[in-house]
């Protein structure tokens, strides 16, 4: 998700809405090739909770740098 937005309400709500990575504008452009390789070269793996499969929201081992 690209947002003007830096706020910690806004962050915690595209998480809680299934966003997996958020850049604030303004972006360049290496790194917003570099947010869309993390996701596909580390997607996020689905949990079971109750009788559901949910986004594990929990980060491992990803460097944005």
């Amino acid at each position: 998700m690209v947002s003007g937005h830096l706020e910690i309400a806004y962050i915690i709500y595209a998480c809680n809405a299934g966003v997996t990575q958020y850049l604030v504008k303004t972006i360049s452009a290496k790194a917003l090739l570099k947010r869309i390789n993390d996701v596909i070269e580390h997607p996020r793996r689905f949990v079971r909770r109750g009788q559901n499969f949910v986004l594990d929201r929990r980060r491992r081992d990803v460097n944005f740098k």
